[in-house]
């Protein structure tokens, strides 16, 4: 889901591959991560992720706590880097703050969440 939420904020899409030929080799480009069906499909990103193995459907093998690695992916991938870079959402953002960065954020926020914070007591 995570890469799901990068390509719809970013505005990109992420390529699929398979190693297993027709008809898992096609993936259609508007598909999102969470539907792929096949286990063989590669993605360093579901890898590094944590994509658990397809053989069993047990819950209690998927580690959901955060990783170095998986923080250290998000701060400095390239792969993420240029998907941001090349967001005509958040570009068009940050050329409607005009250095505002308060107002960047507030805009930002809303883009994502839909809804402005609420308060917690």
């Amino acid at each position: 889901m995570l890469v799901d939420a990068l390509c719809w904020i970013s505005g990109t899409r992420e390529g699929y591959s398979s190693a297993v030929p027709e008809p898992f080799s096609f993936i259609p480009e508007e598909n999102r991560s969470i539907e792929l069906a096949d286990g063989s499909i590669s993605s360093q990103f579901l890898e590094m992720f944590g994509r658990p193995a397809r053989d069993t459907g047990l819950e209690s093998e998927r580690n959901n706590q955060p990783s170095d690695a998986q923080r250290l992916h998000l701060l400095n991938s390239t792969h993420i880097q240029d998907k941001i870079e090349r967001s005509v959402r958040l570009n068009a953002l940050v050329k409607t703050a005009k250095g505002n960065r308060r107002m960047l954020i507030g805009m930002i926020y809303l883009n994502i969440l839909s809804r402005n914070p609420t308060k917690t007591s």
